[in-house]
């Protein structure tokens, strides 16, 4: 059973902003000599992990209810969000105006996604934007996927004020493979955790996600959690907002948590 370690690609965000119409890590080590992470950096994000829980998770489904904001427009609905291990995750979002699918997977060994307006055409998700990491609604996942993945390096940036609470700032980036831009995985890898300094859980996460044909573009994703509840010997956060560059997009209330209820490969492929 594997420990957990979907933020969608531009198009599906700029869909969700519109209202018209997956997270994955190779485990291959990499061929050059990767930064040692920061001592402090490494063992905080280590309390973090601790913190967050220690039951072994194989897979996690979150209902409630979302609104999606769109300037003046507000809409309303549901949401089934889905993941497992460190690689599979599905978002179903149902409002008035329609439905929105997104999963991520592994495809041959391959991290692959894809996403889907009201039962529409099937489009894939850019490969740029499958590096984020899958399930972006379960913070001890995309900690755990940062932390867990030997090619990542840790950097503490330092105790600061965030919203008016003390957090820990750590910076991590998955460093490349021999050829690849070191620039280039600080686009596409590079991700900020802040760390409240009391409890050490994760209340904000800040990556960038890029348009479809310009992996060089960086627009900004924030993720705040909040009101973190115990299920099963893991903290979840009830509370999820979505913010897209600058704007907030998604605001998420959980209604009901449920961990290793035995979700299958059937569950994260188009339906």
């Amino acid at each position: 059973m594997q420990r957990f370690a979907l933020c969608g690609n531009c198009s599906l965000l700029i869909l969700l902003l519109t209202g018209q119409g997956a997270f994955a890590q190779s485990s291959a080590p990499n061929s050059s000599p990767v930064p040692a992470s920061n001592p402090q950096a490494a063992a905080l994000a280590s309390q973090a992990l601790a913190a967050l829980g220690t039951t072994p998770v194989s897979d996690v489904t979150l209902i409630g209810s979302v609104t999606r904001s769109v300037g003046p427009d507000v809409e309303t609905g549901s949401f089934t969000l889905k993941a497992a291990g460190l690689a599979q995750s599905r978002m179903d979002l149902v409002f008035p105006s329609g439905t929105i699918t997104e999963v991520r997977t592994i495809a041959n060994g391959i991290p692959a996604g894809f996403w889907q307006a009201n039962g529409g055409t099937v489009r894939q998700i850019a490969n740029h934007n499958l590096a984020s990491g899958a399930a972006w609604f379960f913070p001890l996942s995309m900690l755990s996927n940062r932390v867990q993945n030997p090619n990542s390096t840790i950097t503490y940036v330092g105790q600061e004020v965030r919203s008016g609470r003390s957090v820990q700032h750590l910076h991590v980036v998955v460093q490349p493979s021999q050829g690849d831009s070191a620039g280039m995985a600080e686009h596409l890898t590079g991700q900020d955790f802040y760390l409240d300094s009391s409890s050490m859980l994760l209340v904000s996460l800040v990556y960038s996600e890029h348009p479809d044909n310009n992996a060089l573009v960086d627009i900004p994703v924030e993720l705040d959690f909040s009101d973190y509840r115990a299920i099963s010997g893991i903290a979840l956060p009830f509370r999820i907002q979505k913010t897209f560059n600058g704007s907030l997009l998604l605001d998420i209330t959980v209604q009901s948590a449920v961990l290793n209820s035995g979700l299958s490969n059937a569950d994260f492929t188009a339906q």
